[in-house]
């Protein structure tokens, strides 16, 4: 039987689980500790010495901290260092998983079959830059930020409702020349 303090900590745990790492402060600088967490949840399933100097550090900045796209990252990275023969995972393999994952983000802003509601492109890029730029009625819900917040375009940081550009979209927002080709904060 749940006790009402296991409910309680089940409940926790969820909130805990959906928030993601920051790998940026909001002022898009480095965010160390953030960065050394993410590492380490990798290398305590994947031996680092797999790994070329740097790859790993580019994998956790990719991943903007959410573990799944962390683990996927490296899971692809080093499917391709087996298939070309290679002992180790090299930049060129991490930067094709980390393409790979750019491509699929970008799909992801956009409208399907599934949503609740269309919700055209230009609102969403509109607000990803409200948010990037700290645009505090940004984190106002609505149907867009929800939207966002569902493809993980937006990430949820602290459990006080900080949100920030996963960095793969601000590499898409700055492709765009939505943001400055010298904006901090996103993988390039």
């Amino acid at each position: 039987m749940l006790t009402g303090e296991a409910i309680h900590g089940t409940a926790m745990l969820k909130a805990a689980a959906s928030l993601d790492t920051p790998v940026f402060h909001a002022d898009h600088t480095v965010h160390r500790k953030g960065r050394e967490a993410a590492r380490s949840v990798l290398e305590a399933r994947a031996d680092s010495r797999l790994f070329e100097r740097g790859v790993v550090n580019r994998l956790v900045v990719a991943s903007g901290g959410n573990l799944r796209d962390l683990l996927q990252l490296a899971a692809q990275a080093a499917d391709a260092a087996l298939l070309s023969g290679s002992q180790t995972v090299a930049p060129s393999h991490a930067r094709a998983a980390i393409d790979r994952l750019r491509l699929e983000y970008t799909r992801r802003l956009g409208s399907g079959p599934f949503d609740p509601e269309e919700i055209p492109y230009e609102d969403k890029a509109q607000r990803l830059i409200r948010i990037y730029e700290g645009e505090s009625s940004a984190a106002v819900p609505d149907a867009v930020l929800y939207s966002l917040l569902r493809s993980t375009a937006v990430q949820k940081f602290n459990g006080t409702g900080c949100l920030g550009v996963h960095p793969l979209v601000v590499d898409l927002l700055k492709t765009q020349d939505r943001l400055p080709r010298s904006a901090s904060g996103g993988t390039q």
